[in-house]
């Protein structure tokens, strides 16, 4: 999905889109050579879901100190374990932060199901296969 923050200008919504279902060749294209370059690949397996959870948690590197991290998941071990508890799936933890984009991209390219907290790393859905889904969670406040 694509959507224009009030107050936004997107060259992707410049036009008026009639047709939700017609594809946007512009990002195809993109999403195309990014799988291309990065060697992105798909998990063709119906059988096998692969869900990423994309964790958040405090972190420091050498020029970034985030130790504190908005938006996280209070039960998110719970929230794991009851992932990890459904047949026929695979659940991948990963933590972007700790991560380099090439691996941030593979994780990405390889999830049926991507599940996280509402933040930019839930941006990489767009190197998810064309039927893979995205669970945006929120917070109560």
């Amino acid at each position: 999905a694509i959507w224009n923050p009030p107050g936004y200008s997107n060259i992707l919504l410049g036009k008026k889109w009639k047709d939700c279902q017609k594809p946007m060749r512009m990002m195809e294209a993109f999403v195309a050579d990014v799988d291309d370059a990065y060697q992105g690949a798909h998990n063709e397996d119906p059988e096998k879901i692969s869900i990423l959870y994309i964790s958040r948690k405090p972190y420091r590197l050498e020029h970034v100190n985030h130790d504190f991290v908005g938006r996280q998941v209070d039960n998110e071990d719970e929230v794991i374990k009851a992932l990890k508890e459904i047949k026929n799936v695979t659940v991948i933890v990963a933590d972007f932060a700790k991560m380099s984009l090439t691996e941030q991209i593979a994780k990405s390219a390889s999830a049926d199901v991507m599940i996280g907290m509402h933040g930019a790393a839930l941006s990489h859905s767009l190197w998810m296969p064309s039927w893979g889904s995205l669970v945006e969670m929120g917070s109560r406040h």
